[in-house]
C-alpha cells in the first residue's frame, strides 16, 4: 500500500477490486466481501471512488493490498485518514495475517499500539537504526 493510493477514479470499489485481482488471477469475492465489511466499505455500490474521502480511499487500498492473500505485505502510513475504530480494525486485521504467517512491513510516522511488532525500526539521519539501539 503506497501513501496515496490509485484507482479507477469513475468506477466503483467493486470494478476496481476485482479488476486488481484479475491481473494476477487471484479474485475472491468472498474474501473481499469479508474486507469491505470489515472496514465498512459498501462492495455493492455504485458510487465512484472519485466521490471517496481519504479514509474511505486508505481503506480500499488497505483491501486491495491484503486481498490477494500475499506472504509479503508492505504498508505506507497506512492510517492516514482513517478514524479510530479503522485504525483498531487495521491493527487487529495485521495482528491477524502475522499470526497467519504473513510478514508485514510498516512504514509509519505513528506508531499503533495494538499491533504486535516483531521488530522495530526508527529512521534518523539517514540511518536505520534497531529499537535496541
Amino acid at each position: 500500500l503506497i501513501e496515496n493510493p490509485g484507482f479507477i477514479e469513475n468506477e466503483s470499489l467493486r470494478f476496481n477490486l476485482e479488476f486488481l485481482a484479475s491481473i494476477n488471477h487471484h479474485y475472491n469475492e468472498e474474501r473481499i466481501r469479508e474486507l469491505c465489511h470489515m472496514y465498512s466499505l459498501d462492495y455493492d455500490s455504485s458510487s465512484t471512488l472519485k466521490n471517496y474521502s481519504v479514509g474511505m480511499r486508505q481503506k480500499a487500498g488497505i483491501i486491495q493490498a491484503v486481498m490477494e492473500d500475499q506472504n509479503l505485505i508492505f504498508f505506507d502510513e497506512p492510517t492516514r485518514g482513517l478514524d479510530e475504530e479503522s485504525i483498531i480494525v487495521f491493527e487487529n486485521m495485521v495482528n491477524t495475517l502475522v499470526e497467519g504467517g504473513k510478514s508485514i512491513v510498516i512504514a509509519s510516522h505513528d506508531r499503533l499500539a495494538r499491533v504486535n511488532y516483531t521488530h522495530t525500526y526508527l529512521l534518523e539521519e539517514g540511518k536505520l537504526l534497531s529499537e535496541d539501539y
